[in-house]
């Protein structure tokens, strides 16, 4: 009988179906955010953060695109960033002044947003407080003054790391931090969503082996009749 082939090449096509329509609504319901971090030295670090939710929180954005990251729970007030890569100060010296030193013009980790105007307007509510939407582009910089970040787009930042046009679903973050020459020193690799047709093909491919074996053994017994 031929059924068992018939039927696992059915399910097959329909897991794929199934897959692909998972994968579509994924895009569907995918919103990006830009980061830009500065860390006051002329190196300077931009990334794409994707998610699903109609909004997250600063602090949310900046753990979810990769960077190195210390931070400390003030209570309700939420978190502070003490240090982003190599740049900051521990837990204790965030904890007594969040990093900035008896000058009042000493750097500490200060979170801005890019308005539509082109201006970074300082969040002084925090990063936990704020709501990251779909385009928006968040910045933090290592400054005791005004934010010094480039001012950029989402699809320049996208440029930047290289993530081509045509790809409407990423699998996660991208980043990419450059030296004040403008040379990439560090990057964070990112996952096409092609990966997932890679799996699904290879679910499909696997099931039909399964089938042909089924096929092969009926087949070959003693007695087998179509």
């Amino acid at each position: 009988m031929k059924w068992p082939f018939r039927a696992l090449l059915a399910a097959s096509l329909c897991f794929a179906g199934l897959w692909e329509g998972g994968i579509a609504s994924t895009r569907d319901t995918q919103h990006r955010a830009g980061l830009v971090v500065d860390y006051g030295d002329g190196t300077v670090t931009y990334a794409v953060v994707p998610f699903d939710e109609p909004g997250i929180s600063g602090i949310e954005l900046l753990k979810r695109s990769g960077v190195s990251l210390v931070t400390v729970e003030f209570g309700g007030l939420g978190e502070a960033v003490c240090t982003i890569g190599e740049r900051g100060c521990g837990a204790g010296a965030c904890r007594r002044r969040v990093c900035q030193g008896a000058d009042p013009d000493s750097p500490f980790w200060q979170y801005f947003r890019l308005s539509d105007g082109g201006t970074w307007t300082p969040l002084v509510l925090g990063a936990s407080s704020s709501t990251v939407e779909d385009g928006s582009i968040e910045g933090w910089s290592w400054t005791g003054a005004g934010p010094g970040l480039p001012v950029v787009d989402l699809n320049e930042i996208e440029a930047l790391l290289e993530i081509e046009p045509s790809v409407e679903g990423l699998s996660n973050a991208s980043s990419r931090t450059f030296d004040a020459s403008g040379q990439v020193i560090g990057s964070e690799s990112r996952r096409s969503s092609m990966l997932s047709y890679a799996g699904a093909v290879m679910v499909i491919v696997a099931l039909m082996g399964v089938a042909g074996l089924l096929v092969v053994r009926r087949t070959s017994r003693p007695g087998a009749r179509e």
